[in-house]
């Protein structure tokens, strides 16, 4: 049997089941460089990513430095290995996981130490094992954890071997079929990423950095840094640490030296206060980031510099305004994010995060909400940078079958997401589960109150929040009664389809904070709240009241898992963007809400449509087309055509012939609709403001399909083997119109310095063909293609073939 990690306090059931035998070629040794004087940021942490062997199954002794290995994968993580498949029917509450396989798996890494780390503290950080890990070093376990959503950090020092080869060996299982664990799609291995920390004994202690800004004006801002320094020799240490802060245009702004002799094996914290003057503040429209630099000396010798990356903001919630930031009201725009990004399973490229945030930003998006667990750091630094606002999410259910570790591992778990992001300007409120299963019970109501006063021992300066699903109740009041009751616990209250409460609560309790934590995404009856409820779309509600601080949108991008209502559907697709990006029609209706940028777009509206629908009820939409391309049935034929705009009036035109001219303010729910005859051809939709046409619109009806096109998210890509690049490929008739009605299947190449790591369509519906590999059928007309660099410069050559169309090639430049 293998030794146990100490740490976990669950048992592990192992699996017999393997991979076939990879290419038996020695494992890669990471030799790391010296260690100097001249210490820097970059000097302190190593990429770990590369180098790994990996098996899937539960061979004996795997821990062990003589282990025969020969035989098992190389490769880089992030990995997810559920991705890889195969699809499988079967299994009970398969379609959960989106019928992907999970189980146990193995990875290994061998590297050696320089002698300039003899003295030094390492340190190896995971930031997401998904999940049930044991970590082991040359046969020693030392540590590991359950929750495959937390960030860890375990010390290596004490069982290294400085003058030889040192094995990392880490075990993962995720039996989701003894152990269920999620609702939805979680992945299976080391999916995030992994690095070496190197350390003097004297040094900035983990996550020992928390800045907050208690005072900021126009003219100053007070920066409050409080700093751990951790002592790890075993003699007294005087420690001189400095604090600078740097603009973001990289001048220095200002500095602060404190000085305390440390005992031996121990840590002290440093309280700075510095004033920034004319302070940059953070927000949406200008996310302004600062630095911190912590210099920590000791006898004239520099041991560590650590860097945090912070904003100058503050934020508030009014009870009568909603949700404030720097002083002024600031609606939420938002979506929920699940943590997977389709064809790429768990394992999710920053890129990838990157281009799907302006993707979101496109249609005027201004916040997310990580439903339901800590995320990447990645989309966190992304959210800073790019100005998104965050609700960091630590759990979902807190009890079985999908939240067995949180009594366990609850104050772990919480903390540690609370000490890793309480930096990030981004991150305004912290929830403690979404849809509790013993919502208002006194056994939930406990939990609640514990959970919330571990997270403000952690952090004071955000609030708390807890996200209530939606329940029956005999009348109105019984139902504001169960949700003010709960609400009194947290300082702003998250609601879950639940929108024709917001009178009712303001009224009855009107110092309450209230965000619509998920709504739907189109216009809706009841059917599931409450028979008074009316047809509204859940941004009206928020955008009516001043109250509420704003709209979460179930979901933002469809996601795998979770999947209705039996195979060969296997993920959820009630969305605004399919898992390529590509918006589904009724992304166009949120752009109208929430851009400032003038739009318009045309949508064809018929039952006889062929066009991608959700599949549970309450999140669906009627069919949509996002193009004039109609099936011959409807020819001649009246189509309801629906126009989404933020113009003041809209003219329609069908082959140059004008339909007349409608107001918007004409139309409360914001869609202005016209009965069109159905013929081939183009309509165009003109939008104005103030009499002056200001967007238009135009959509053409395809001809026969002819060749392929692509099209790339950026122009070229960094040769590091982390980024990647998203390309489209469409099949289109002669003159580039995508013909929406083909299934061609589309085969993809590539050669250069670049590989193929996934193959996607959009389809969550009907599709079983595997997420890796070189082919993939064109769903609506689309494929799509994610290359990642193999680290070299060069470029990178796509071709796209269809049987019977016009191949595409496409050159990147790797840099």
């Amino acid at each position: 049997m293998h030794p146990r990690t100490a740490i976990l306090l669950i048992t592990f059931v192992g699996l017999s089941t393997t991979r076939p035998a990879a290419a038996t070629t020695p494992m890669p040794i990471v030799r790391l460089p010296n260690w100097t004087d001249a210490v820097d940021v970059s000097s302190r942490t190593y990429d770990f990513n590369t180098g790994w062997r990996f098996m899937r199954g539960d061979p004996d002794g795997a821990e062990a430095t003589d282990h025969d290995d020969a035989a098992w994968r190389n490769l880089d993580v992030p990995h997810d290995w559920s991705i890889e498949g195969p699809f499988s029917p079967s299994g009970p509450d398969a379609q959960r996981i989106a019928y992907l396989p999970t189980g146990t798996g193995w990875y290994r890494k061998s590297f050696r130490v320089p002698r300039s780390f003899d003295d030094k503290k390492l340190f190896v950080e995971f930031e997401g094992v998904f999940r049930n890990a044991e970590v082991f070093l040359n046969g020693r376990a030392i540590g590991g954890r359950a929750y495959g959503y937390s960030t860890f950090r375990l010390e290596l020092t004490p069982h290294l071997d400085s003058r030889g080869d040192n094995i990392l060996a880490v075990r993962v299982q995720n039996d989701t079929t003894a152990d269920p664990f999620s609702r939805w799609y979680t992945g299976s291995g080391i999916y995030r990423n992994v690095r070496l920390v190197v350390t003097d004994p004297l040094h900035v202690a983990h996550w020992g950095t928390m800045v907050t800004t208690p005072s900021v004006s126009d003219t100053r801002a007070t920066i409050r840094v409080e700093t751990r320094i951790q002592n790890a020799y075993t003699s007294e240490r005087l420690c001189v640490l400095t604090s600078r802060i740097i603009a973001p245009d990289g001048r220095i702004v200002a500095e602060s030296v404190a000085d305390r002799t440390i005992s031996p094996l121990t840590e002290h914290s440093f309280t700075q206060e510095l004033v920034v003057s004319s302070p940059r503040r953070w927000s949406p429209d200008s996310p302004d980031l600062y630095n911190l630099v912590s210099v920590v000396r000791s006898d004239d010798r520099t041991l560590d510099i650590h860097e945090t990356r912070f904003g100058i903001r503050t934020i508030a919630f009014d009870r009568d305004r909603g949700f404030l930031l720097n002083d002024r009201p600031v609606k939420m725009k938002g979506v929920n994010l699940h943590h997977d990004a389709g064809a790429l399973g768990a394992a999710v490229p920053a890129a990838t995060w990157e281009r799907r945030l302006r993707i979101l930003k496109s249609i005027g998006c201004n916040a997310v909400r990580t439903s339901h667990n800590p995320p990447s750091p990645d989309l966190l630094d992304l959210c800073d940078r790019m100005g998104f606002l965050v609700v960091d999410e630590a759990f979902d259910r807190w009890t079985a079958p999908y939240g067995d570790t949180v009594p366990q591992w609850g104050r772990l778990d919480l903390t540690d997401m609370i000490r890793r992001d309480r930096n990030h300007p981004c991150v305004v409120m912290w929830s403690v589960g979404n849809e509790l299963d013993t919502q208002g019970e006194p056994v939930f109501m406990d939990k609640l109150r514990e959970l919330v006063r571990w997270t403000r021992e952690t952090d004071a300066t955000r609030p708390v929040t807890v996200v209530l699903a939606p329940k029956r109740f005999d009348t109105l009041e019984q139902h504001v009664d169960h949700v003010t009751t709960i609400a009194e616990q947290v300082d702003v209250i998250g609601l879950n389809y639940q929108e024709h409460l917001f009178e009712a609560l303001h009224e009855a309790a009107p110092h309450l904070a209230i965000f619509a934590a998920e709504s739907y995404p189109y216009y809706r009856g009841d059917g599931l709240v409450h028979d008074a409820y009316l047809p509204r779309n859940p941004w009206l509600d928020a955008e009516k009241h001043a109250y509420v601080a704003g709209t979460y949108y179930w979901a933002g991008f469809a996601y795998l898992g979770e999947a209705a209502p039996k195979w060969p559907f296997h993920g959820w697709n009630g969305a605004l963007f399919d898992t390529t990006g590509r918006p589904y029609p009724v992304a166009e209706l949120i752009r109208s809400f929430w851009l400032d940028e003038p739009m318009v777009a045309i949508v064809a509206k018929n039952e006889a449509i062929d066009a991608p629908l959700p599949t549970r009820p309450h999140w669906s939409w009627p069919a949509m087309a996002d193009h004039w391309t109609l099936p011959a049935a409807l020819h001649g034929k009246n189509i309801e055509v629906v126009t989404f705009t933020n113009c003041d009036t809209v003219e329609l035109m069908l082959d140059g012939v004008s339909l007349g001219t409608k107001r918007l303010v004409d139309f409360p729910d914001r869609m202005i609709t016209w009965d069109v005859p159905y013929t081939p051809g183009a309509i165009e939709a003109r939008g104005s403001v103030g009499g002056s046409v200001v967007a238009t619109h135009r959509l053409q009806t395809a001809g026969r399909p002819a060749r392929l096109t692509a099209h790339a998210d950026r122009s070229s890509i960094t040769a590091d083997r982390r980024d990647v690049i998203h390309i489209d490929v469409r099949v289109t008739d002669d003159v580039g119109i995508r013909v929406p009605s083909t299934d061609h299947q589309l085969h993809y190449s590539v050669t250069g310095p670049g590989k193929i790591i996934a193959v996607d369509n959009g389809d969550v519906t009907s599709s079983d063909e595997p997420y890796q590999g070189q082919t993939r059928r064109a769903y609506f007309g689309q494929g799509h293609v994610v290359i990642r660099s193999t680290g070299h410069p060069g470029t990178i050559k796509l071709t796209a073939t269809a049987a019977g169309l016009r191949p595409v090639e496409l050159s990147i430049p790797s840099r």
